[in-house]
């Protein structure tokens, strides 16, 4: 993927308006308390956006000759589905957990067969919890995973690149379009954010446990006295 292309879509996201912050601070499934919320699931809304992002994830999913594409709960699965019909390869659902329902499968749909190269399709990633969690529950089924792709990395407390060397050791790649702090600063270069939260944002994707209950209160401050604006420049 060139840059060019990068930069469309993230001129894409700034159009549908995936970053927020009013509300926060937000905490992730993690229990963190964090600064921004991005909206995958606003894409959804908007087929244009969800397309051209999909066609981006198809050429890798391509260039790796996979078989069957699972689709990460929740936000993942408009996406493998998306792209699982424009390569005509099978896609299915994979949950977080067991359902006290129903099949009570960890997967939900046709389950691809054993020896299939399957890639795992999410949208955004913070310290790799939620990748780990998928190759548990996938691998316990006695399925390998080949690929996974998904639209930012947030590389939280720069634990990437250990990530990625021992994913690659099992053959499994890590393929993403940005990085957090690339896309927080695209923000503030198109001046879509002020510099204060910007700020927040990089100490936060650095180390998430520094931001204090003395950070949230400024945070809030900062929210309330309108230093933490959003598409124009006070």
């Amino acid at each position: 993927m060139d840059q060019k292309t990068k930069e469309k879509i993230m001129d894409l996201l700034v159009d549908e308006k995936i970053f927020t912050l009013q509300g926060g601070p937000f905490k992730t499934s993690g229990g963190l308390d964090v600064p921004f919320y991005i909206d995958f699931r606003r894409l959804t809304s908007d087929p244009r956006t969800l397309s051209f992002i999909c066609q981006v994830l198809t050429e890798e999913i391509k260039n790796n000759k996979i078989d069957a594409i699972g689709g990460i709960e929740t936000t993942g699965i408009p996406f493998s589905t998306m792209i699982s019909s424009m390569t005509n390869k099978p896609s299915f659902w994979l949950r977080k957990k067991i359902r006290d329902h129903g099949l009570l499968t960890i997967i939900a749909g046709k389950k691809p067969n054993k020896n299939d190269k399957i890639a795992l399709v999410d949208d955004s990633v913070g310290g790799g919890g939620s990748i780990e969690l998928a190759k548990q529950n996938l691998e316990g089924e006695g399925y390998k995973i080949k690929l996974f792709v998904y639209i930012m990395e947030g590389d939280i407390m720069q634990t990437l690149e250990k990530r990625k060397s021992a994913l690659e050791k099992q053959g499994i790649k890590l393929w993403f379009i940005c990085t957090w702090k690339e896309w927080i600063n695209y923000l503030l270069t198109k001046k879509k954010i002020s510099p204060e939260l910007a700020k927040y944002n990089y100490e936060f994707i650095d180390n998430p446990k520094s931001f204090d209950a003395k950070k949230l209160a400024q945070y809030k401050r900062d929210l309330e006295e309108g230093k933490l604006w959003i598409g124009k420049k006070n």
